[in-house]
């Protein structure tokens, strides 16, 4: 187990602090120390730090009769820009934020899911985080810092994509390729990850403490927080669940094994299974993956007979026959 550090203590409690402001808004020391569990001698360090650092402001200060004006803090959203990448294997899609997560501009770029070098994917990201930059009008300078969620097996700590099955990747250093060619630092994890940490901190983590986020798309996969914290397992691995063998000698999946459970419930798992129960259906005629998944999602609320069968399938165990 790796030994946790004062500088490991210290940053996790800069987070507390920050989380509370955004669960709270506008907040004295007393609330914040009151919401955190943090001692106010804890918060009040934070606190300075924060406001010469200029990542806070004071929102109000107000009069307590008989004692000390309370002030009031705040995010300053005007202290930098963020952006948020998120990586699939069909596009490239990047949000920038101004430091209270009010967006800002957007880009997005798509991908040819069946070029590989990775050259390309970080060309890709860099065209979206340009597109977002330009549509939101931004300075390049105020930007701080990237996060990029990328398929597969990623190692956050080490900023490597461990594994990309639709790309055959195997230990790409994608967070130094990107830092080669972005001129701040870069955060690398995998999406579903990032999708729990975005619930615990903004959605229904806010009221509940365990859940799982489920995937769909090409590929498949779950995120777990229990008693909120985050589950990575010892490889960042926790909750990959399409590669688990769902049929022994299955269909072939991209993985190169057969009767994984991406096979039947990812994208092209879906289109294969379509394609038998009626082979001249026009939704596979759909050659973006986003616009078959919603063509299959409007015919299914029109009633269409070969997408109710497709779903009934998808939602069971395979027969023998598929």
């Amino acid at each position: 187990m790796a030994r946790h550090t004062a500088r490991d203590l210290r940053s996790e409690n800069r987070f507390e602090v920050l989380h509370a402001l955004f669960e709270l808004g506008p907040s004295t020391r007393q609330e914040l120390a009151r919401h955190t569990g943090l001692s106010p001698a804890t918060v009040a360090t934070i606190v300075t730090e924060f406001l010469s650092e200029g990542v806070l402001r004071v929102a109000t200060v107000e009069n307590n009769t008989g004692g000390r004006p309370q002030e009031r803090l705040t995010i300053d959203p005007e202290r930098g820009r963020i952006v948020g990448v998120d990586v699939a294997e069909t596009y490239v899609d990047a949000t920038v934020y101004d430091l209270e997560l009010g967006v800002l501009g957007h880009g997005e770029v798509a991908l040819d899911e069946h070029e590989n070098d990775p050259s390309y994917v970080v060309d890709g990201i860099v065209r979206a985080i340009e597109a977002a930059v330009a549509d939101g009008g931004v300075e390049q300078k105020r930007i701080l810092g990237v996060g990029v969620s990328m398929p597969g097996h990623v190692h956050p700590d080490a900023g490597v994509s461990v594994f990309a099955p639709n790309w055959d990747w195997h230990d790409v250093r994608i967070e130094e390729l990107l830092e080669k060619v972005l001129p701040v630092p870069v955060y690398v994890d995998n999406p579903l990850k990032a999708v729990v940490l975005s619930e615990m901190w903004f959605g229904v983590g806010r009221v509940v403490d365990s859940m799982a986020v489920v995937n769909l798309g090409t590929g498949v996969g779950a995120g777990i927080a229990i008693d909120g914290s985050l589950m990575r397992g010892a490889t960042n691995n926790a909750g990959e669940w399409g590669h688990t063998l769902l049929r022994l000698d299955g269909r072939p999946c991209r993985c190169g094994r057969r009767g994984c459970v991406e096979a039947y419930l990812g994208a092209p798992g879906l289109h294969t299974t379509l394609a038998e129960i009626d082979p001249d259906h026009p939704t596979l005629g759909q050659s973006r993956q986003r616009d078959f998944v919603e063509a299959v999602a409007d015919g299914l609320a029109a009633g269409d007979p070969a997408l109710k069968e497709l779903a009934l399938r998808t939602s069971r165990r395979p027969s023998a026959t598929w």
